[in-house]
């Protein structure tokens, strides 16, 4: 697999899951992260740092066991909740299992819950530099404010130990708390890593682009719409194109977002990748960014792929979150027709109109082109249950299937996930 194709592949992954995910998920426009350092810290029952010593691999009648490593406590980072006489600088701690290392090189060595008798062990190794990050850097329980600011001074520190720490953090964050650090972005170092097309930045791009809509400038917005509007070029990631679009928005509100959408959506052949990159900027600015475009605005773009064959399925499951019930009429006198001619494409139009019933029938009040809307909806669905009953028990069994041992906190389904959420943009979601 080319580098091209890797990266694509890796963007085509982050991309579905922005996709499913309801509005609790992480940070917008970043991929998946590792955990950081600080909530591994959290669930350890010890951190020391300390220097490898030695590896152990046993002979004679014991060859072929585990070897073992040892490594000599300089500091107790976190001490056991439980004391742990023999803990303290110059002890020796020995793990059963090899860790490759050079006589006298730093570590940093977690210790997790132990399990089924055994002490876990996450062992990194450090410098002098990123002991003094790990250890200075604010504990979970601080304000968040307070350790963003920290961390967004080692967001592309040389060392990648702490750089990807650092953007881990961020990957956690609500858009919120992001977005009041606005004050402290630099645009002048944010043009600069957009600028960086290394395969490192370039899975950064998109949250770079992002910021830089809360920080930047006329200048800035220039740059991001040269970026943005610039026609694909073939073997040539555009990976991050889609934060790049919600700055942009973020810098020029309503004139910004139609200009997108008139040369990304409003065209005759469209970009296959670049239509994904333009449904996650709607996807943001809906959830995110209502004071920049209403999100009646943002609906009536995401309408504009419903009769794309491409994008119809997923397009309505976007529309069904947002509660945006218009557009029943619609879909009831194109079920089984293109683009939903097609089983899968059917059964998306069932759920549709099972959700929106269910909503619409919760209503205490209904204006007249509700009630008008709930009554086609329902002479569909009767209509529907006579004709096809195995597609309509199949689409309730969808958005209703039998409860599971294992609770989940997640939605029941991409359609109905958010159906008793607080309304989008609210203060206390995640990005």
């Amino acid at each position: 697999m080319s580098r091209q194709e890797t990266l694509l592949a890796v963007f085509a992954a982050v991309t579905a899951l922005c996709a499913s995910q309801p509005a609790e998920a992480s940070c917008p426009f970043c991929p998946p992260a590792q955990p950081t350092i600080s909530e591994q810290l959290d669930n350890s029952e010890l951190a020391v740092l300390a220097k490898w010593e030695k590896i152990e691999k046993p002979t004679g009648e014991l060859e072929g066991a585990e070897p073992q490593t040892t490594f000599r406590i300089l500091e107790v980072f976190r001490p056991p909740k439980i004391a742990e006489p023999e803990l303290k600088p110059g002890a020796a701690i020995t793990v059963n299992f090899q860790r490759d290392g050079k006589p006298g090189e730093w570590m940093l060595l977690l210790r997790g819950t132990d399990a089924n008798g055994l002490k876990q062990w996450n062992i990194s190794s450090v410098d002098e530099v990123s002991y003094g990050y790990v250890k200075n850097a604010p504990r979970l329980e601080r304000p968040t404010n307070e350790r963003l600011s920290y961390f967004l001074n080692y967001l592309e520190h040389d060392d990648p130990f702490i750089a990807n720490d650092a953007f881990a953090e961020f990957t956690q964050a609500k858009y919120q708390d992001v977005a009041q650090l606005a004050p402290k972005f630099s645009r002048e170092k944010l043009r600069a890593w957009l600028e960086d097309m290394s395969d490192a930045r370039l899975m950064r791009h998109g949250f770079y682009g992002m910021l830089l809509g809360l920080c930047g400038n006329q200048d800035d917005a220039e740059y991001l719409a040269r970026r943005i509007m610039s026609p694909p070029v073939p073997d040539k990631p555009r990976l991050g194109i889609d934060g790049m679009m919600a700055g942009y928005v973020l810098l020029t509100g309503e004139p910004g977002f139609q200009r997108i959408i008139d040369v990304k959506l409003r065209v005759t052949e469209r970009i296959e990748s670049e239509v994904t990159f333009v449904m996650t900027t709607l996807r943001f600015l809906w959830e995110y960014a209502p004071d920049r475009v209403p999100q009646e605005k943002v609906a009536a773009a995401m309408r504009l792929l419903l009769d794309d064959v491409k994008y119809a399925e997923i397009v309505i499951i976007d529309l069904a979150r947002w509660k945006d019930w218009e557009i029943a009429p619609r879909l009831i006198d194109n079920y089984g027709r293109p683009p939903f001619e097609l089983p899968s494409g059917k059964q998306r139009v069932v759920q549709f109109a099972l959700t929106a019933q269910k909503h619409l029938t919760k209503k205490e009040q209904l204006s007249p082109q509700a009630k008008k809307r709930l009554s086609s909806i329902n002479t569909f669905l009767d209509r529907l249950r006579r004709d096809e009953p195995n597609l309509v028990e199949s689409a309730e069994r969808s958005l209703n299937p039998e409860p599971r041992p294992v609770k989940t906190d997640g939605p029941r389904n991409q359609l109905e996930g958010n159906l008793d959420v607080q309304p989008a943009g609210a203060a206390n979601r995640n990005p």
